[in-house]
């Protein structure tokens, strides 16, 4: 699921899903079919799948010109300040309780981000802002047959609201794409609300375009557009 500014799936963001991934190499299938996450080929199996590929062992100028200059660099102050780190078992309470602030209105990700902080199948990653965690974003991919194309997705990213606009979610995508250009991949997939313009806004300014909708996508009945980026 994924949003910065309120939630994704994949945009706060929900950017979202259940996957076997590994650091190293991230397979996976085509986009669902048309009946959610929760469907026939939605987020309940992904998550079954999940569960079964077994836990992980505990790892003078113009007034504008004026504010757009201080803008920035109050921006680079923020930046300064934010550390990103690899996700531990102890970062279960912040992504719980910041799922559940942002992502509650889509279904229950909270119970899933706790379970895939927990897999060898995922990478998460968490922002901190003067060392107390402000955010995080999680990656994974899924194979459910091999002839389809690799697929790697940005499962939940979400940010703090009282830290969004300072570019957190930003850093944030910026590092899971290094992590997946080292995992050899070519394009990142996503999934964000169709009525979730902040994190439109921020996948679009990050070079995410829309590919198709999927109507009735997340568990309280929202439309979803599935994202994508390539990165090669």
């Amino acid at each position: 699921m994924t949003p910065e500014m309120s939630a994704k799936p994949l945009g706060s963001f929900i950017y979202e899903t259940v996957y076997q991934v590994s650091a190293k190499s991230v397979i996976g299938r085509a986009p669902m079919g048309r009946q959610g996450r929760f469907g026939k080929y939605g987020e309940t199996k992904r998550f079954a799948r999940l569960r079964q590929s077994g836990l992980r062992q505990p790892i003078s100028m113009g007034p504008k010109a004026g504010s757009e200059l201080l803008k920035w660099t109050r921006m680079e102050s923020h930046h300064r300040d934010i550390h990103i780190r690899e996700g531990l078992f102890s970062d279960e309470k912040f992504l719980r309780q910041l799922s559940e602030k942002v992502f509650s209105i889509y279904g229950p990700y909270q119970e899933m981000v706790a379970c895939w902080l927990k897999m060898d199948t995922t990478i998460t990653l968490v922002a901190l802002m003067r060392g107390r965690p402000a955010g995080f974003i999680m990656f994974g991919s899924l194979k459910e047959a091999q002839e389809v194309p690799v697929r790697a997705e940005i499962l939940a990213i979400a940010v703090e609201p009282a830290m969004q606009g300072m570019g957190i979610g930003q850093m944030l995508l910026r590092k899971i794409e290094e992590k997946a250009i080292g995992a050899g991949e070519k394009r990142i997939y996503l999934h964000t609300a169709v009525g979730n313009m902040a994190a439109r806004q921020l996948f679009a300014k990050n070079s995410y375009r829309p590919t198709e909708m999927k109507p009735h996508f997340y568990p309280r009945g929202q439309d979803a557009l599935l994202m994508l980026k390539e990165i090669e």
